[in-house]
């Protein structure tokens, strides 16, 4: 296992299960401000000792288990890394069945009633702990597929089409 997914299973295993949602859009918002300026963190990651100035600034904003991390992956020299933490955390809360990771793929893009009866289909099935990523794919001619944890629900157009095609195939093999 790699040492960001470890670092993301730490995380996990020190916080209760109810805040480890709230914990991920902490570390994605923290991830977003590193971005837009990379030399602070390049600082720190030299700098472990010029931590408490970070923790001044983000004391505020982010819970101290949050901050606590930063912390501990900033004196690993890790803190460069947060971005595949992050990533790794999110895949983490998927993998113990803490959050549903729901794909939607449609062939043009979906207006917001669309969305919502969507969405309300999802929370129905898979709970409010859902993260609902909608994408174009332009093969899929219409219909809408989800991908949740990994299990597809296909309901396009293509895949009706293939379906039909491989009835069609087999049937002209008897």
């Amino acid at each position: 296992m790699r040492l960001t997914k470890q670092y993301a299973y730490a995380l996990l295993a020190s916080i209760p299960e109810e805040t480890s949602i709230d914990v991920l859009f902490q570390l994605q918002e923290l991830t977003q401000i590193f971005k837009r300026s990379d030399q602070y963190v390049q600082a720190l990651d030299v700098k472990a000792e010029d931590f408490q100035n970070l923790r001044t600034i983000l004391n505020e904003q982010f819970d101290a288990i949050v901050i606590n991390f930063l912390e501990v992956i900033t004196e690993e020299g890790m803190l460069h890394r947060l971005e595949t933490i992050t990533e790794d955390y999110y895949l983490v809360l998927v993998e113990e069945g803490i959050l549903s990771d729901v794909q939607v793929y449609s062939a043009n893009p979906l207006n917001e009633q669309i969305k919502n009866q969507i969405e309300t289909l999802i929370y129905k099935r898979w709970g409010e702990n859902s993260m609902i990523h909608y994408q174009i794919n332009k093969n899929l001619i219409g219909g809408i597929r989800l991908e949740v944890n990994g299990a597809v629900i296909d309901t396009t157009f293509r895949s009706r089409i293939d379906q039909i095609i491989r009835e069609v195939q087999h049937g002209s093999k008897k």
